[in-house]
């Protein structure tokens, strides 16, 4: 039977995304809007205000599980952050215990955690909403992302304008901080994982993404992507600055470029606490060079790459399985998994439909079996050399070299002694001429028969 999700921030930045992946995955989803324009075009569309659970009421009946996005960021007075952070929560929560909405799933933000918050109203509206999801007494889950990037963020069109200045001005306190940006499409798939998988057992889950870094170097990344040269980091102190800006903000706020409470950036560590998303998350993502590269779109970087297919995805983690068993005799670990698919994505092999007929047809074999993979892939290496498979090995194995605990096995030493020599040697070529000819036996006919032709 087809669950329903009760969506609110359906129209924001993160739930546009998550929008766009829940409409393949068969969830039914409602939204409320207050745009009547918006209503009257789409079915699944709710018309209401947030801070009146009358207008929502009778929508929340029968439904599954309900996802607050709605929230208010930027620059606004620590009054609107009350009223729609705090008190829009507090109305949907009494709404949903009077429904008897089963889950709640509260999309809160990595600045909630924050040790230092002063200044920053978001930071502890965002927390204030937190507190009343814990004492509901609805079953619950807490999602804290870190800095969401993407297409048509605000963040990423702040990171962009000062990565481009002659001179990047860092605001620092005592010592420099830690951050992990993560791609607004990976908070869509971790919100759709929660829905789908979550106990709502009240967890609290920091959403990161593929990789930690100092702000410094984030920064010098986003430099790299969107200009393509670095620029010297001018460290400027962060109290005065921050203390100048809080006393500005009452009469400036608009105008200001940025306010005190933003710059808790720079103040607090964003990386995320491990815990059991990560598993489900991260041998999907892509680096943080790759999405900002995506991003950017600029002539120094790669085209940006289209949305990854989840069937495409599957095949690329239980291959990579096979074939670092191949080439390893050990299965990957989740970074290899990671890197392996956005290699795969950055050099055109990811999908099988990209390919020629007799890739497919080698592909498909060496995917059986560690053993199948080594057979086909010694068939390749005589007449197939720059096909499919052999890229994605030659790939792999730079891969494996360069990781624990793989990169072990590939510098273990050799066996002591000319006769050690000779006798390893010997096993080797054996196993590669079983493999050779088991590959002709299994790929002969059709690499002749077959069309070359995608």
């Amino acid at each position: 039977m087809t669950k329903t999700i009760f969506l609110t921030g359906g129209g924001g930045f993160v739930g546009k995304a998550l929008r766009a992946r829940l409409v393949h995955t068969g969830w039914r989803v409602l939204r409320l809007t207050r745009s009547k324009e918006d209503a009257a075009a789409d079915d699944s569309a709710v018309l209401g205000d947030l801070l009146d659970p009358k207008s929502y009421a009778q929508a929340l009946n029968g439904v599954d599980v309900v996802v607050h996005l709605a929230a208010i960021t930027g620059k606004a007075s620590p009054k609107d952050y009350w009223a729609a952070n705090v008190d829009g929560a507090r109305a949907l929560l009494e709404a949903c215990k009077a429904a008897g909405v089963p889950r709640f799933l509260h999309v809160s933000t990595i600045a909630a955690g924050y040790a230092d918050r002063r200044f920053f109203p978001y930071a502890n509206s965002k927390l204030a909403a937190e507190e009343l999801v814990r004492a509901s007494g609805l079953a619950f889950t807490i999602l804290r992302p870190t800095v969401v990037i993407g297409p048509g963020s605000p963040v990423w069109d702040s990171l962009q304008k000062i990565a481009r200045l002659p001179v990047i001005p860092l605001p620092q306190g005592k010592q420099p901080v830690r951050t992990q940006p993560v791609d607004v499409r990976d908070v869509a798939r971790a919100i759709e994982i929660v829905v789908a998988k979550g106990p709502f057992e009240g967890e609290i889950l920091d959403v990161g993404g593929a990789d930690s870094e100092s702000f410094a170097d984030f920064l010098l990344a986003v430099r790299r992507a969107t200009v393509g040269k670095p620029a010297p980091i001018i460290r400027a102190p962060l109290e005065p600055v921050r203390l100048a800006l809080a006393l500005l903000e009452p009469v400036a706020r608009p105008v200001l470029p940025v306010t005190a409470g933003q710059l808790a950036l720079f103040a607090n560590n964003s990386d995320a606490r491990p815990n059991w998303l990560d598993s489900h998350l991260r041998p999907r993502m892509a680096s943080t060079a790759i999405m900002l590269a995506n991003l950017a779109g600029a002539p120094e970087s790669p085209a940006p790459l289209a949305a990854p297919d989840p069937a495409d995805l599957a095949v690329l983690e239980a291959e990579c399985d096979v074939f670092t068993r191949c080439l390893s005799g050990a299965p990957p670990s989740a970074e290899a998994v990671r890197h392996y698919i956005a290699a795969a994505r950055t050099h055109g092999l990811a999908r099988d439909t990209d390919f020629t007929k007799f890739d497919r047809t080698s592909l498909a074999a060496a995917r059986r079996s560690p053993w199948q993979a080594r057979c086909a892939d010694a068939f390749c290496a005589f007449f197939h050399r720059t096909g499919a498979l052999r890229r994605k090995m030659i790939m792999l194995a730079a891969i494996l070299e360069n990781q624990s605990p793989t990169y072990e096995i590939f510098e273990a030493p050799q066996s002591p002694g000319p006769v050690g020599a000779f006798f390893q040697l010997a096993g080797l070529g054996l196993s590669f001429g079983a493999a050779f000819v088991s590959g002709i036996f299994t790929l002969g006919l059709a690499r002749f028969a077959q069309s070359e032709r995608p």
